[in-house]
């Protein structure tokens, strides 16, 4: 099992509690999803989560991470969405919030979409989605099961 976090700090931790249960075999790494070279290993199962909606280039990180699975594998997402009817709550934080906080450098990039355009990326990059959840909050979460065909 490779785990793979943006965060040096989160990896530390992760490696330090590594090290106290003495699994031999996990590894965890910094590592952007867009920096896995297009050939490497494949996995039985990839989970992307609170992750997609930060990815710059989400066609190509869907590519990505279906070149990482193995056919008959999964990927399984949680994903923060726009919800289908904005409203104002997601124009201020869309808008006005966000963009602030990007413009001090305290936030990074975001891009969300609804959850009809995110099950429409990840059919196209080769996946049947075989289930999904929804989780209401400020922003609708997308929870999605697929399997690589």
């Amino acid at each position: 099992m490779t785990a793979t976090d943006l965060a040096a700090g989160m990896i530390e931790i992760a490696n330090e509690k590594l090290k106290d249960e003495g699994s031999k075999n996990v590894a965890f790494k910094v590592a952007d999803v867009l920096d896995h070279p297009l050939e490497t290993e494949r996995y039985d199962a990839v989970l992307a989560h609170n992750l997609l909606h930060l990815v710059s280039d989400l066609d190509r990180a869907l590519d990505v991470i279906s070149s990482l699975v193995k056919p008959g594998g999964v990927f399984i997402s949680k994903t923060v969405c726009a919800p289908e009817h904005g409203g104002f709550k997601y124009a201020m934080l869309s808008r006005v919030a966000i963009p602030v906080m990007q413009a001090i450098g305290k936030a990074p990039f975001v891009d969300f979409m609804t959850t009809r355009v995110l099950e429409t990326k990840i059919l196209g990059s080769g996946f049947k989605i075989v289930e999904t959840a929804g989780q209401i909050g400020m922003l609708p979460s997308r929870y999605i099961v697929a399997r690589k065909v």
